[in-house]
């Protein structure tokens, strides 16, 4: 599996359309995604990473919500549901799904105002 802080890390150094975080602050990404302690700039950071559907599973994940009902909710299906938290634990270099439901279960309210923006 690979992990893509390592990927995101290098575009961000090399882009040339990058303005809002300094070359510093990239190389500072793997210790971010890595570090439980997280400061709730770190963790809007990490949100970014997501794409909208994920960020909608991730609140739903800190809800408690199961598979199934996530799928119900969001009218799709369980298999699809597990395929975007094996994304997002991908992207966000957890070792399981437990990681991610802590994760989620942590920062449940910044996921809540992150899908309202």
């Amino acid at each position: 599996m690979v992990c893509y802080d390592t990927i995101i890390v290098d575009t961000l150094l090399n882009s040339k359309n990058w303005v809002k975080e300094t070359k510093p602050e990239a190389e500072n990404l793997s210790s971010v995604i890595n570090n439980s302690s997280r400061s709730i700039q770190d963790v809007y950071r990490l949100i970014k990473l997501l794409s909208k559907k994920e960020k909608e599973i991730l609140a739903l994940i800190g809800e408690c919500k199961s598979n199934i009902d996530i799928a119900k909710s969001l009218h799709s299906s369980k298999r699809t549901v597990e395929t975007h938290k094996t994304h997002m634990i991908t992207k966000l270099c957890f070792k399981n799904a437990r990681e991610l439901f802590a994760f989620a279960v942590e920062n449940k309210s910044l996921l809540k105002k992150s899908n309202v923006n």
